[in-house]
């Protein structure tokens, strides 16, 4: 609890802020005479939540998230409250999501702080079923990545090599070839593909995630993004080292001189008459920091915030993604204000 307030004028009515939002009584006197007293949230959409990754599946629900405090939840219509967080199983803290590219109701997702600490879909998020073994004892959040077919799942909890599962977790094996705390995401189109950016160090996987091979090093560290439909194309959100790109599988590398910084980067249906993904990124071009769009690979941008919307630490926090089905609406992570979307003014 950070805040009370008695109402001076009506003494049952007393609020009280926490993490979680405005909790509210209109009787909380009640109990003074022996009976009880009701709470529930005074405000809707006013949240004290940090995103920790948002996905927007082609053709079903608007927009998942994972997320702290509450878990996260799907989002059909963005001009509605959900029905409720994301269960079966309930997770206070969700740390990512992923979902299969060319079978985009296949979804998995892990956190921590419930029965399982991770799950699968295969109703695009409506439903779920908590995975039937865990990797290593004990395992909970970490990051997640689902083949582009949804046929193999790779988990990487903090401190741990990454294991590997062909059946929808009821058992899980190491995958050869990273360290503890490799990232590894999944190819949007090679079903077989995976990736992995580690000590600066690019890794592939050909094999469904069973074992991975060096391909180019000397890379910086940052967040790796591979663009969804398009097999080897990859991008590296490199921190102060710019961003990076690659459409080889990772072998080489070229860094674009339009982006400074670069803390995350995501992508939404392509602008009319372009055959490329949007670009999304939360960096800095031109010496301004912000939220840009850029139609052109990555050749110019536009910036799409005001310096009244930065959202506090949504560098830090680095979860952007554009919407496939909806050209310029894009999605942005924040650090206690929950997530933010956006669309082009007419």
């Amino acid at each position: 609890m950070t805040a009370l307030a008695i109402d001076p004028f009506d003494s049952g009515h007393v609020l009280y802020g926490t993490g979680n939002g405005i909790l509210r009584s209109k009787d909380a006197n009640a109990s003074d005479s022996g009976g009880t007293s009701h709470w529930s949230m005074g405000a809707r959409g006013l949240e004290e939540t940090a995103l920790m990754d948002a996905i927007a599946p082609p053709g079903g629900a608007t927009v998942i998230t994972a997320m702290g405090d509450q878990g996260g939840f799907r989002h059909d219509d963005l001009n509605k409250v959900p029905a409720g967080r994301l269960k079966n199983p309930l997770m206070s803290n969700s740390t990512d999501i992923d979902f299969a590219q060319s079978k985009p109701s296949m979804m998995v997702r892990v956190g921590t702080g419930g029965e399982q600490d991770g799950a699968y879909s295969t109703d695009g998020g409506r439903t779920w079923h908590g995975f039937k073994a865990e990797p290593v004892a004990g395992a909970a959040s970490g990051h997640i990545a689902l083949a582009a077919d949804g046929s193999a799942v790779v988990w990487t909890e903090a401190g741990q090599a990454p294991y590997r599962s062909t059946d929808k977790g009821a058992s899980w094996s190491r995958a050869g070839g990273l360290g503890t705390d490799a990232v590894v995401v999944a190819d949007r189109s090679s079903a077989k593909t995976f990736y992995s950016l580690s000590g600066g160090t690019l890794y592939a996987s050909t094999d469904g995630g069973a074992s991975f091979t060096a391909r180019a090093g000397n890379l910086p560290s940052g967040k790796l993004v591979a663009v969804p439909g398009r097999a080897g194309d990859l991008w590296i959100a490199g921190s102060d080292k710019g961003l990076l790109h690659s459409s080889d599988g990772g072998r080489t590398f070229t860094t674009l001189n339009s982006v400074q910084r670069a803390s995350a980067l995501g992508f939404g249906k392509a602008r009319p008459g372009t055959g490329y993904p949007a670009l999304y990124l939360i960096g800095t071009v031109k010496n301004v920091t912000g939220v840009f769009r850029s139609t052109d690979k990555g050749a110019t941008w536009v910036r799409v915030n005001d310096k009244a919307h930065q959202w506090g630490a949504i560098g830090s926090v680095g979860v952007i993604t554009g919407d496939p089905d909806t050209y310029g609406r894009v999605y942005v992570g924040t650090n206690g204000r929950g997530l933010q979307y956006g669309t082009p003014s007419p």
